[in-house]
């Protein structure tokens, strides 16, 4: 499954604290090439009114 990072989600990953952010690179980097596509990740919702196929993750994390 091809996964593109756009600079601004970087930025605000460079900016989390250390909990939340080693959380989320660890699913986004790391768990995420175990899925064949995206219809496997139940954690994925498609967002509406964009292009490409953007997607909200939701680890839980509240910031």
């Amino acid at each position: 499954m091809l996964v593109q990072y756009n600079k601004k989600f970087l930025k605000d990953l460079s900016s989390l604290p250390k909990k939340d952010r080693e959380k989320i690179e660890n699913f986004v980097f790391e768990e995420i090439n175990q899925y064949a596509n995206s219809a496997e990740i139940n954690k994925l919702e498609k967002l509406s009114g964009y292009q490409y196929y953007i997607i909200k993750l939701d680890l839980g994390i509240t910031v």
